[in-house]
């Protein structure tokens, strides 16, 4: 259905959007994937970095709606840790995580980078968030 879907424990999907070259930036809500990619852009801009690659890569968990899979957490865990190495394989080294799904899963599959508490929207209100932002993508941006 449309709209906000209310998840069944252990349900989630995360939207990854490579920007700057070396990051993903990551929310937990396909309808925030626009706002993202806005933020992004005026980021990548402002910093002078590679601009992002406009193609989202889609993580749904679980894959398939099937009782009789195992759709445990450590499975989840397991299907994210591949997912990411396969972002390292493409040249990723951090991830910007945005959002409670993002901030709970990807630091459980050891994927590092700066956590901001929060939808893309609340990160989008907060001059907190932004420093928080704009500080994690600087010390990167320096040699």
């Amino acid at each position: 259905g449309v709209g906000i879907e209310i998840n069944r424990k252990g349900c989630f999907e995360l939207c990854f959007i490579r920007v700057g070259g070396a990051g993903v930036w990551v929310c937990d809500r396909r309808d925030e994937v626009a706002d993202l990619q806005k933020l992004a852009a005026r980021v990548t801009a402002a910093m002078a970095m590679p601009q992002q690659q406009p193609e989202m890569l889609g993580f749904r968990w679980p894959f398939i709606e099937n009782d009789r899979e195992d759709q445990s957490r450590a499975v989840a865990l397991q299907a994210l840790r591949a997912q990411w190495q396969y972002l390292r394989s493409q040249g990723c080294e951090y991830a910007v995580m945005m959002g409670a799904d993002a901030a709970l899963w990807l630091p459980r599959a050891g994927v590092p980078g700066c956590l901001l508490p929060g939808s893309v929207a609340e990160v989008l209100q907060s001059a907190g968030h932004k420093r928080t932002l704009w500080r994690f993508l600087a010390d990167r941006a320096s040699p």
